[in-house]
Order: structure tokens, then C-alpha cells, then sequence
């Protein structure tokens, strides 16, 4: 058996072709054998070594051995650590943690590997996953989002039936806040993944978690909005009450100005002459109305409506109460 999958090792195209993994992925699907892999990860053979290393850790992932996975990338990094193909596993292994500095290790080393190795669907994956993780912990912005979307939908055009990237994809989308894209993304990766695999069933438990966070993230956004607009009617109700009981000021300091207006011109018309009580009844009213502007500017309205007209009376009530006290002196 090691010698029939050495034989295989040797036949994968070189690590620069762009289906380098999907070759490891069959391979590793036909000989699901992980000790197989490791020992002849230890090949004389550098080449079939590396091969043999890249299948195991496909076969740890696939398997959610994460921490055997990253044992694996840390025991090989004095080995590989200048290969790009590696740096993707490094990427890989940062991915799999879910602290928010590893997660931005990995970030780096997936940009490192794709400038030396660009267009490589599974590294351009594993870059938006990581971007995904940072999202989902609230640590990635507008532009992250944009590398991350930009990144997978390029895997999408390399590789369009790797069911996956759609899910990846989907996450991105959701944090993006577009639904409808989001969830159409992820009903094609549950169709597009094929069941005779051995982790069919893990890969689509992952598929309907992500399709679970979509629905539970469009009714969240859902009632914010209704949130917001209940807090916005909420707010104009309360402007609307401060409105009206301004009025309600405003009207009972008038009708409390008329009251003594007409009690006042009724004394003033009893004891004195019609035309010194006319004097004075205008005297008294221009009071009254400079009191009532005065009021009304005490107790403005909303947005300060009705201000221009208060000016207007309270100097025009200064004005007539002037004219009639110089009118009464030059008398």
C-alpha cells in the first residue's frame, strides 16, 4: 500500500500548478490512510515528502484534527518554512485557532503565499475564511470584506464546483448584509457538495449553520430597523407633547392677559376721563401684548416657530406704550 501511494505521490503535478490540491484531494479521498501519509512524509525523495506532508494535513483538516494539524505545520516549518505552498498550510493552521491575533497571522501568511503563488483557489479560500472568522468577531472592516469577496469569488472562477468556496462565500455576504446573495450562495454549496465523500455529513452541518446565521442575521437586522423606527416615532410623540403644551402655556397666559385687561379697562373707564382712559386703555393693552410676546419667546415652539411674530408684537407693544407715555408728557 505505501508503495502504491508513493508511486501517486510522485504523479501529482508540481506544487505550482493551480490543481495541485484538488490532485491532493483525490488522492487523499481514494487512501484516507493519515499514518500512511506521515511516513512517507519523511521520504528521501524532498518532492514526495512534501506531497506526502500537504495529503496528511488535507486529511487532519477534513477531519477537524486542528490540533494535530498545527503540531504538524509547527514540527515541518524548519523544513518548508520558505515554500509558498507551506505558507498556505501556515495560513491554514492560524485559521483554525479563533483568537483574533492568529487569526491576523494568518492573514499575512495567505497574502505571503499568494504573491508568490497567485491565482491558487485553496489559498485565496483559505484568505477569505480567515477574513470571515475576523468578521464574525466584529474585528474586520469594509476593505477586509472587499479583499475576502474579491478572493473567493476569484476561487469560484477557478474551481466553480468546489461547494466551499460558496459557503465562504455566503459568510462574506452575510457580514456585507446582503441576504438574499448570502443565502442563494449557500443553497448552491449544499447542491453542489457531493455525498459520496466521507465527510459529506460534517461539511453539510457546516452549510446549515451558515444558512442558520443568515436567517438569524436577517431577522436581527430586521428588528433593529423596526427598533429605530419605533425610537423615531417614539421621539416625534415627545416633540409633539412639548408642542402642544407650549401651546397650552401660551393660550393661558393670553386668556390670563385679557382677564386683566378687561378688568383693568373697567376700573380705568369708571374713574377717569374717555380720553385719559382711552390713553391708558391703550397703555394697558400694549402692555398686554408686550407681556404675552414676552411670553410666548420664553416658551418658543418647535424649532423655534412663532419667534419672528413674538419680536414683531413685543416691539410694536414698546413702541405704542412709548408713543402714549410721550404723548401723555408733551400733553
Amino acid at each position: 500500500m505505501a508503495a502504491t501511494i508513493r508511486v501517486q505521490l510522485g504523479k501529482l503535478p508540481p506544487v505550482e500548478d493551480p490543481q495541485y490540491e484538488f490532485k491532493v484531494t483525490d488522492l487523499v479521498e481514494l487512501h484516507h490512510d493519515r499514518a500512511k501519509f506521515h511516513e512517507l512524509s519523511e521520504d528521501s525523495d524532498e518532492r514526495i515528502a512534501f506531497n506526502a506532508l500537504f495529503a496528511e494535513l488535507s486529511l487532519l483538516w477534513r477531519d477537524r484534527d486542528f490540533a494535530q494539524y498545527r503540531a504538524r505545520v509547527a514540527e515541518s516549518r524548519g523544513r518548508y518554512r520558505d515554500q509558498a505552498r507551506f505558507l498556505g498550510c501556515e495560513a491554514q493552521a492560524c485559521g483554525s485557532r479563533t483568537d483574533v491575533s492568529s487569526l491576523r497571522s494568518g492573514r499575512l501568511f495567505a497574502q505571503r503565499a499568494l504573491a508568490d503563488l497567485p491565482d491558487r483557489p485553496g489559498i485565496l479560500h483559505t484568505l477569505a475564511q480567515i477574513i470571515a472568522s475576523l468578521a464574525e468577531q466584529g474585528h474586520a472592516d469594509e476593505l477586509m470584506l472587499d479583499e475576502a469577496e474579491d478572493a473567493v469569488r476569484q476561487a469560484i472562477s477557478l474551481e466553480p464546483k468546489y461547494a466551499k468556496y460558496q459557503a465562504t462565500l455566503a459568510r462574506i455576504l452575510l457580514h456585507e448584509d446582503r441576504y438574499k446573495e448570502a443565502m442563494e450562495a449557500v443553497t448552491e454549496a449544499i447542491e453542489l457538495e457531493s455525498s459520496a465523500g466521507p465527510h459529506y455529513a460534517l461539511r453539510v452541518g457546516d452549510y446549515q449553520d451558515v444558512r442558520m446565521a443568515i436567517t438569524f442575521g436577517e431577522a436581527s437586522d430586521k428588528l433593529n430597523k423596526q427598533h429605530e423606527a419605533a425610537a423615531k416615532e417614539l421621539q416625534e410623540a415627545r416633540a409633539d407633547l412639548e408642542e402642544q403644551r407650549t401651546l397650552v402655556f401660551q393660550l393661558l397666559g393670553l386668556l390670563a392677559a385679557v382677564i386683566a385687561f378687561i378688568v383693568t379697562g373697567v376700573q380705568v373707564a369708571r374713574d377717569q376721563k374717555l380720553s385719559d382712559a382711552a390713553g391708558l386703555m391703550i397703555l394697558i393693552a400694549s402692555s398686554t401684548v408686550t407681556v404675552f410676546a414676552g411670553f410666548r419667546l420664553l416658551f418658543p415652539g418647535r424649532e423655534g416657530q412663532g419667534d419672528v411674530r413674538a419680536y414683531v408684537l413685543l416691539v410694536g407693544g414698546l413702541v405704542i406704550a412709548a408713543g402714549v407715555w410721550g404723548g401723555a408728557q408733551w400733553g
